[in-house]
């Protein structure tokens, strides 16, 4: 059986299955792009998932510039 744990149930009851779905992908190794990818979500989705989760304090975003000019997002759970 695969409960929810508060977190969860909170995720859930915004963005719903697909939202707990991301939320499990986060690990602190994965890009968003990558996340975004994984889940088969688009970018609007995760963007306003994550800014959801990051204002709750479920995740950080941390923001890295490569050498060639783009930059990527990665989240962590605290």
């Amino acid at each position: 059986m695969n409960t929810l744990n508060q977190f969860e149930r909170l995720i859930e009851s915004e963005y719903g299955k697909m939202g707990v779905s991301v939320y499990r992908l986060i690990d602190g190794k994965r890009t968003a792009e990558q996340i975004m990818s994984e889940a088969r979500v688009d970018e609007n989705t995760i963007t306003g998932l994550f800014e959801f989760l990051e204002e709750r304090g479920l995740i950080r975003l941390v923001y890295k510039k490569h050498t060639y000019g783009h930059t990527h997002a990665s989240s962590t759970r605290p």
